[in-house]
């Protein structure tokens, strides 16, 4: 919804998206809805954005690991603890 600067309340902002329309009447209720499923969709969006940059990262992480020369530790949970 837009409803800034404008004569009315929108369906997007008319000064961008010339297929915006006027909402004449509406609700607050509704108005309160549309709010939160725009909110939800930025999020969701800005989620999927932080995920598709974190994954070369923690790829690039496990090829580093990968490449040094420390040798493999393995851990065998039959054996009993260490006596302090």
């Amino acid at each position: 919804l837009m409803a800034k600067n404008i004569d009315g309340v929108y369906t997007a902002d008319p000064r961008q998206d010339p297929s915006a329309t006027l909402i004449r009447d509406i609700t607050y209720q509704d108005a309160l809805d549309a709010a939160q499923a725009q909110a939800d969709a930025e999020a969701a969006e800005e989620e999927a954005a932080a995920q598709a940059t974190a994954q070369p990262e923690a790829d690039s992480a496990q090829d580093d690991a990968a490449a040094t020369d420390a040798p493999a530790v393995q851990t065998d949970a039959t054996q009993a603890p260490a006596a302090n």
